[in-house]
């Protein structure tokens, strides 16, 4: 499963002046702005990190916080941007008039799901329920020992 990272932009910025919702853009058009950014050590800050190094970026940080779903309501609200999965916002519905949201060009970095557990090993109903759940998402076969 891809997980698309897209800047999530209140449509109060100059960048949603610039740009149509859901246009492309470089993460250098956003020099500019505010941006709301998760705490050092999150899997997105990792990745916003490495992209305003490679482009020699340094905006301005106007909160950090471990909550993905508190910054983007700050974001929303405080005329600022935000990397984000895009997952977080199509979930919610009540930002949808707030923001706008662009994928971000020339963005290399991936994150990547593993689901591993050992041949034989006890499953509980949970575990067997999520294994399937992302089986069936990710079309692979999953048998439990003793199923055909």
């Amino acid at each position: 499963e891809n997980e698309e990272l897209v800047l999530m932009a209140s449509r109060s910025t100059s960048l949603a002046h610039r740009f149509a919702d859901g246009e492309p853009i470089e993460i250098t058009d956003a020099r500019d702005e505010c941006f709301v950014s998760m705490r050092e050590g999150h899997s997105v800050r990792t990745i916003q990190d490495r992209l305003f190094e490679r482009h020699h970026l340094s905006p301005t940080i106007l909160m950090e916080t471990n909550n993905m779903e508190a910054g983007k309501h700050v974001a929303a609200r405080a005329n600022a941007v935000m990397l984000i999965p895009h997952v977080y916002i199509t979930n919610s519905l009540d930002l949808q008039y707030r923001i706008q949201c662009h994928p971000i060009l020339n963005n290399d970095y991936e994150r990547h799901f593993y689901l591993c557990y050992r041949k034989g090993m006890y499953l509980t109903r949970y575990m067997e329920d999520f294994v399937r759940i992302v089986c069936d998402k990710l079309c692979v076969p999953f048998n439990l020992p003793g199923e055909d």
